[in-house]
């Protein structure tokens, strides 16, 4: 089974966010990349580490809200 991978320009438009932080996001180890073709741009963001981590956002948020 193939997982589902995204370029870092869609990783930044989808969270917001410019290209540099998603950089340093999987240099910090909170989003995990796959390079299928090292020095050819094959630089890719799973789609699991992106929702891993907009869920810790999400949870965050309805923890928020329980207590307003």
């Amino acid at each position: 089974m193939k997982k589902k991978l995204y370029r870092t320009d869609q990783v930044a438009e989808m969270l917001g966010m410019s290209r540099r932080t998603v950089y340093r996001l999987l240099e910090s180890g909170e989003l995990e990349s796959h390079n299928d073709s090292p020095g050819r741009r094959g630089l890719r963001v799973t789609a699991d580490s992106v929702e891993n981590y907009l869920s810790k956002f999400r949870n965050k948020s309805d923890t928020r809200e329980a207590f307003l």
